[in-house]
């Protein structure tokens, strides 16, 4: 398939790095003979030989965006978790289990970030043993994503039980609660052993293995995120409306849970790249989408989870 391709292109061996190193294209399918024909071996020597003979060719690199993206959130979540912390202390002398977990929540989505380090630039430009590594991380970040994100959802769970006393409210929200944990843990399991052995996930050249269809897990589990989206954002709408504060700062406040609508739509738009990864054979440049809007559905959760208790200072 490699002299195949570069017959197709029309290349030989007077002007290989011209014809190579600027067709992305080529290099793309280049790279998918090499990850479904050769041994990991032979795609060392293979990645290799590309690196030298593109070495004074400039690569593609979209690690600027998941950069981008987490700069961008940490400058606007953070102060608002600053200021949640503020308002706690400051109204409540003290700190609350939603508190601890908001925290935990953005402690544990900036090691998720960092681990992403590496992504953005095309497979077949990383070195083999430093691409397997970073695909090992993916892995590892899909399902730690999945814990972050009930945990987000939890912490603006519990700050409903707090500040709202309706009967009603609170027993949808202790629902929530139990029921939240439960689900993700059977979607946990399911990721982190979609496939047997485990390493054939992250190395394609496992032939013998077993796996499930990790497309249904992905639809099932992203509508029911959606579902989970949108209970969340109503359930205390109606309350908010009737809070006695003055009209501009009730709008306010419900522009502010508006927010998660849009946490809605980023959880949709993740799922459909999700889905497309799943048969990529450029993981480190393919993964960037998911990474990005994964990144952005956090911080929604982060916000929506510490608005309500900024109440205090509005």
């Amino acid at each position: 398939c490699i002299v195949d391709a570069f017959a197709a292109k029309g290349c030989n061996g007077t002007d290989l790095a011209s014809c190579l190193c600027a067709d992305i294209a080529l290099q793309a399918g280049l790279s998918e003979c090499v990850q479904t024909s050769c041994t990991f071996a032979d795609q060392v020597v293979a990645g290799r030989i590309e690196t030298e003979i593109c070495a004074s060719y400039p690569k593609e690199s979209r690690s600027s965006e998941v950069i981008s993206v987490t700069i961008a959130g940490c400058v606007i979540v953070f102060p608002v978790i600053a200021l949640r912390l503020y308002s706690r202390l400051r109204y409540a002398k003290g700190f609350s289990g939603d508190d601890f977990a908001t925290i935990a929540a953005a402690v544990a989505a900036i090691n998720l970030y960092n681990a992403s380090i590496g992504f953005g630039m095309h497979y077949w430009t990383i070195p083999v043993e430093t691409g397997t590594l970073i695909l090992k991380l993916f892995y590892l970040n899909s399902i730690v994503y999945m814990v972050l994100l009930v945990v987000g959802k939890m912490a603006i769970l519990l700050v409903y039980l707090r500040i709202f006393p309706v009967p009603t409210i609170r027993h949808i929200t202790w629902a929530l609660l139990c029921l939240l944990p439960v689900l993700e843990a059977v979607y946990t399991l399911l990721t982190a052993l979609q496939c047997i052995p485990i390493e054939s996930i992250w190395d394609r050249l496992i032939t013998a293995r077993r796996c499930i269809d990790i497309n249904a897990v992905i639809y099932s589990r992203g509508i029911l995120s959606i579902v989970e989206d949108v209970a969340i954002l109503i359930l205390p709408m109606k309350q908010i409306w009737q809070l006695q504060i003055q009209r501009h700062r009730r709008i306010i406040l419900v522009t502010l849970f508006s927010i998660g609508s849009f946490a809605c739509l980023t959880s949709m738009i993740r799922m459909k790249y999700a889905v497309s990864y799943s048969t990529t054979f450029d993981a480190t440049w393919d993964g960037v989408d998911i990474v990005v809007w994964s990144a952005v559905e956090k911080f929604c959760a982060l916000l929506c989870g510490s608005l309500p208790a900024l109440r205090p200072l509005v």
